[in-house]
């Protein structure tokens, strides 16, 4: 992951926190967003999304929706990224 841009769309903080230390250790430079509002600002910025489901305000699902209309950036959901990583511990 050295030299990638992620951006993290998480609201949970202790979920945030660890998924971007783990990306961070792998050389990643990682964006977070909290809520979903700031994806449109850094898309043409960054290399992946991760992506949670459900945000206080939006959803993920609606969000990718969104980002597909523009852009074919590669999106991970973040279940998705945290069951490839328990299958990897």
């Amino acid at each position: 992951m050295e030299g990638f841009h992620i951006l993290l769309v998480e609201d949970d903080e202790t979920i945030a926190k660890n998924l971007k230390q783990i990306l961070q250790q792998k050389g990643a430079q990682v964006t977070l967003d909290r809520t979903g509002d700031s994806v449109f600002n850094v898309l043409n910025d960054v290399h992946i999304i991760i992506m949670d489901i459900m945000l206080p305000n939006n959803d993920g699902l609606s969000i990718t929706d969104e980002i597909r209309s523009i852009s074919t950036i590669p999106i991970i959901y973040q279940q998705e990224l945290i069951s490839i990583l328990k299958l990897k511990v």
